[in-house]
């Protein structure tokens, strides 16, 4: 467990690697029995320059997070991992509760908190260049922060990847992984990088959820799809006696 709500952290480091490097990150999955945790692939938005693997993404996800960094530390500190400003690092978390969490993060205001707390965090970096680097992904078109209720409902609909997911947060991940994932985070210089802007999430999106998960408890929201994949949502609430009051809660907290 990474919190009483989160279950699991995974993450999709864009970068660039060496051969012999990439060689010596697998001998250290295999000796720490880390196969079932750990992949790769290839991302074509990627150009790192200078390395054999210049477009690399390296998958990695465990419900501890002692062993979740320090699998990111040896890949920054021991294989040379090198990331630029063509990468981005996408973060997984599956929740003890799916379905409340991708109920709550539906909602725009808990786009809007998360969003705001993310421009707190950026000015927390004392250094001109890394507020601009970390301000700019706001208006990415790889991880775009703009709520919109179409996107939100077409990331729901469809159970493939779908252009919809380039948004900050992407709930059609958890069509395909059983995850909500988090786009916006930028590319890491190090190590120590890498863990304060992780460590950082888990810790705002927990107490997103704590604090949203309240409201969900006396409104709860239903997605359902008919067999033509067309959405609908209902909305129960104690106490509600017409349609009319139900059409007033969507326009509140939708």
């Amino acid at each position: 467990m990474i919190t009483e709500n989160i279950k699991s952290v995974g993450i999709e480091l864009e970068g660039g690697i060496n051969s012999d490097d990439l060689k010596k990150l697998k001998n250290f999955v295999k000796e720490n029995s880390l196969n079932d945790y750990f992949g790769y692939g290839y991302d074509y938005s990627v150009n790192v320059d200078g390395k054999d693997y210049y477009n690399i993404e390296i998958r990695f996800w465990h419900h501890d997070l002692n062993i979740f960094f320090k699998f990111i530390e040896f890949i920054f500190n021991e294989c040379k991992f090198k990331q630029n400003n063509t990468c981005g690092n996408h973060i997984h978390l599956k929740f003890v509760d799916n379905e409340k969490a991708l109920s709550i993060f539906s909602y725009r205001k808990a786009w809007k908190m998360f969003l705001d707390e993310y421009k707190k965090f950026a000015y927390t970096f004392n250094d001109e260049k890394m507020l601009n680097k970390y301000l700019s992904r706001l208006n990415n078109r790889y991880c775009l922060a703009r709520y919109s209720s179409k996107v939100v409902i077409s990331q729901l609909r469809h159970y493939e990847k779908d252009s919809s997911r380039y948004r900050a947060i992407n709930l059609n991940s958890y069509n395909i992984n059983k995850t909500i994932e988090i786009r916006i985070l930028p590319y890491f210089n190090n190590f120590d990088e890498a863990k304060k802007s992780i460590e950082w999430l888990i810790k705002t999106i927990d107490n997103i959820y704590n604090i949203r998960k309240s409201v969900m408890n006396k409104t709860t929201i239903d997605l359902n799809f008919d067999n033509n994949r067309n959405f609908d949502y209902t909305i129960k609430r104690e106490n509600i006696k017409d349609l009319n009051m139900k059409i007033k809660i969507i326009k509140i907290e939708w």
